[in-house]
């Protein structure tokens, strides 16, 4: 799970300053401890700053076990922004927003797409073709058309990134 506040700093050289604080490893320590207070699944995987200017986006990524997540890392970004606040460098941010979209959860990205998002699975299922007749009421070639049709051309036309808004399990394969 991903969330990204939005902090405006006053200058881009305390912004940059901002930015750099991260790359110290005592504190990402310390604010690993901070998101980790706040729930007993919730595990802080890494946090990256990303600067525009006088904004700095925060992207935190974390394990949630099995839930969501959203509301655990949400509290866990606002244990981070609360300890951002004691530090000198941090002292006369403004933060814009909890969540500033650089997380870009559940959003057509090319970061969710080379980095992933949640679970993946692959597996590999023949469906003769007697079954999709009777069943799915078609024929695997019009599938294999629908599928090129819809998920590729469609979502290429819309500008969909990477997996082109389809769920690629359903390779068909002619028998």
């Amino acid at each position: 799970m991903t969330r990204a506040p939005l902090l405006k700093l006053p200058c881009i050289r305390t912004c940059k300053a901002a930015a750099d604080w991260f790359s110290d490893p005592s504190h990402v320590t310390q604010i690993t401890r901070e998101f980790e207070s706040t729930s007993q699944h919730a595990k802080l995987r890494s946090v990256t700053p990303k600067q525009a200017g006088k904004l700095l986006f925060i992207r935190v990524v974390a394990a949630t076990g099995e839930a969501m997540g959203m509301n655990m890392i949400s509290k866990g970004c606002e244990k981070i922004i609360e300890y951002l606040k004691t530090v000198e460098v941090f002292k006369d941010m403004i933060v814009l927003s909890l969540s500033g979209n650089y997380c870009v959860d559940k959003k057509a990205s090319a970061m969710n797409w080379i980095n992933h998002r949640g679970y993946s699975v692959n597996c590999e299922v023949t469906l003769p073709a007697q079954v999709i007749a009777s069943v799915l009421k078609t024929s695997a070639g019009a599938l294999s058309e629908l599928n090129f049709s819809k998920n590729h051309v469609g979502s290429s036309l819309a500008g969909c990134i990477g997996w082109f808004g389809s769920c690629h399990l359903s390779i068909i394969n002619y028998e």
